[in-house]
């Protein structure tokens, strides 16, 4: 999975896989929740959902969410299903 993304970024394969990174149209890197909101942004079906997210509070309890429960839950599941 080492490709020139990765080499880019300077992310091993396992870090890319504990939480969703994406680059924007200008190159800067946005890692977890900031990143599911760019792309959400960029998703006619979806644009509400990212501007609901980042209301503070709601922002504040999605993030802990994804980096305590759906992060990990996602990273045990791809690890279970080998390589």
């Amino acid at each position: 999975m080492d490709g020139p993304v990765l080499m880019a970024s300077n992310l091993t394969a396992e870090d890319a896989k504990k939480r969703l990174h994406f680059f924007t149209s200008d190159g800067k890197l946005l890692v977890g929740l900031e990143a599911f909101i760019a792309l959400w942004a960029e998703m006619p079906g979806y644009r509400v959902l990212g501007r609901v997210v980042s209301v503070p509070g709601i922002y504040h309890l999605a993030c802990l969410l994804y980096d305590r429960v759906v992060a990990p839950a996602l990273f045990w599941w791809d690890s279970r299903r080998g390589k």
